[in-house]
């Protein structure tokens, strides 16, 4: 879900399913940068599983911090 505040969380729940297809979480990712860009949202941070890390450092984003659990969901940077 993209929002439009200063600042925007892009939820790895929302791309569950699409780290098995990363060209529709690659197109979700660049859709809501779009959408943020356009409402001059200054800041988007994602709670990243661990295995969805590579998507996001091939568009650009870095692990910050470090790893954490999330309940019934796993490990999430």
């Amino acid at each position: 879900m993209c929002g439009a505040e200063s600042s925007s969380n892009l939820s790895d729940g929302s791309l569950r399913n699409a780290s098995k297809k990363n060209r529709f979480g690659k197109t979700l990712v660049k859709h809501c940068q779009t959408y943020y860009n356009a409402n001059e949202v200054d800041l988007i941070w994602l709670n990243a599983r661990t295995a969805a890390v590579g998507l996001y450092k091939k568009m650009d984003y870095q692990p910050l911090g470090e790893p954490f659990d999330i309940k019934d969901m796993g490990e999430h940077y």
